[in-house]
């Protein structure tokens, strides 16, 4: 069996920092991909959204 290669493109810019964002997007991947990422990174990221979240709704319904 031959060797197994995932291209994937991520996107394209000259602006710095949407070139930083890609770099930063791609790195990511890499380590998702690689199985190395921290996934304490990912479920605190998970549990900030839903804070805000719960927040925003909770100043809706108040108003």
């Amino acid at each position: 069996m031959g060797k197994f290669k995932h291209i994937k493109t991520i996107g394209v810019s000259s602006d710095k920092e949407e070139l930083e964002r890609l770099h930063t997007k791609g790195r990511e991947g890499i380590l998702k991909h690689s199985g190395t990422a921290d996934i304490f990174d990912d479920y605190q990221r998970e549990v900030v959204v839903k804070l805000i979240t719960d927040q925003l709704l909770s100043n809706i319904v108040s108003s």
